[in-house]
């Protein structure tokens, strides 16, 4: 959830989020469509890490 903040508050940084957006909820189409693709990027982000995890593969994992 850190990191989807992080990228939405990047996102207001470089321009592309509107501040209203973010702060306030007050959100306009285009606005909606980024917020949703952040969301489908963290979700792939965390299916990956929980297949990577069921299978051992993550950074320091043991090889059994």
């Amino acid at each position: 959830m850190v990191l989807y903040i992080l990228a939405l508050a990047l996102l207001l940084k470089t321009g592309i989020l509107s501040s209203a957006c973010f702060y306030q909820s007050m959100c306009n189409g285009g606005d909606r469509a980024i917020d949703f693709v952040a969301a489908i990027m963290l979700l792939l982000v965390l299916a990956s890490v929980i297949t990577l995890g069921w299978r051992g593969r993550l950074f320091g994992a043991r090889k059994t």
